[in-house]
C-alpha cells in the first residue's frame, strides 16, 4: 500500500464515536471490488482481508468485523479492494462494539482509476 493510500482516510481515528458491529459496502462504481477492512491498531493502519466476495456494480456485502480479527474498541473503516484499479479507503472511522446492533454503511463510487471514493452513508440498525 502506498503512503497516499495509507493516509487516505479522512479524519482522525481517535475522533471515531459511532459504535457498530458490522460493515456494509454497496458497489455503485464502474468496477468489481471486494469488501475488506482497514483497522487502526497500535498507531498504524492495518489492512484485513474480508469475505473475498467479488461485488459487481449494484451488488453489496455485509460482514461482522469481529469474525475477521477486529477487537472490541478498535477503530476501523471500509476498504474497497478494486480489481484492476486503485483501491478506495473509507472516509470515516467507526468503533467496533460486538454488542452494537448497528452496521456502518459505505458506498464504493467512481471509475477504476478516477473520481473514486468509499463514502460513509450512515449507520443502520440490524
Amino acid at each position: 500500500m502506498s503512503e497516499l493510500e495509507k493516509n487516505a482516510v479522512v479524519g482522525d481515528p481517535s475522533n471515531a464515536c459511532e459504535k457498530v458491529s458490522h460493515l456494509f459496502l454497496r458497489n455503485v462504481g464502474a468496477y468489481v471490488c471486494e469488501l475488506d477492512i482497514e483497522v487502526f491498531r497500535d498507531g498504524q493502519q492495518i489492512h484485513i482481508e474480508g469475505s473475498g466476495d467479488n461485488l459487481c456494480v449494484g451488488q453489496s456485502d455485509e460482514i461482522d468485523v469481529g469474525k475477521y480479527g477486529v477487537k472490541e474498541g478498535e477503530t476501523f473503516t471500509a476498504y474497497a479492494d478494486i480489481k484492476a484499479g486503485k483501491d478506495r479507503i473509507g472516509d470515516k472511522w467507526v468503533v467496533y462494539d460486538p454488542n452494537a446492533n448497528k452496521r456502518a454503511n459505505f458506498e464504493a463510487i467512481g471509475t477504476t482509476f478516477i473520481n473514486g471514493a468509499c463514502k460513509f452513508m450512515g449507520t443502520t440498525n440490524i
